[in-house]
């Protein structure tokens, strides 16, 4: 059964990069799972490593890909001395709202090919086994 989850998560992923790629967003796995994984304004690479479960050098080496493709930047803490943090440029502000809808309508078609609210009922019933 973990095997078919993760193929189901695996296909959902493909189906939100194909979209995205006709939209014009080239993206990776990791781009995409770092997109994910980012707050809306501000967002420390610790945050994502730790959300991610990946080394901040993972982080880092994806978020650089990001900013040279232009949708995101590395600026300095004022705060946190030589922490820095991770900010969505209006083109990374874009490609989130085509990524919502890229995943509204994969999930739309897993819908209609499955019973969504079963899938839910055990997506929760996996999260409270996670948490114990």
């Amino acid at each position: 059964m973990i095997l078919r989850i993760g193929q189901l998560q695996r296909r959902l992923t493909d189906a939100v990069r194909r979209t995205l790629a006709s939209e014009g967003f080239d993206l990776s796995e990791g781009q995409l799972a770092l997109l994910s994984a980012l707050d809306c304004g501000e967002t420390y690479p610790a945050a994502v490593a730790r959300r991610l479960d990946l080394s901040r050098q993972a982080i880092y080496r994806v978020t650089k890909e990001m900013e040279k493709a232009g949708f995101l930047t590395l600026q300095d803490d004022g705060d946190r001395g030589n922490q820095k943090i991770i900010v969505m440029t209006a083109r990374g502000e874009a490609l989130a709202m085509a990524a919502r809808e890229a995943l509204s309508q994969a999930e739309a078609e897993l819908g209609r090919i499955i019973d969504i609210e079963s899938l839910k009922r055990l997506l929760m019933q996996l999260d409270r086994e996670e948490t114990v």
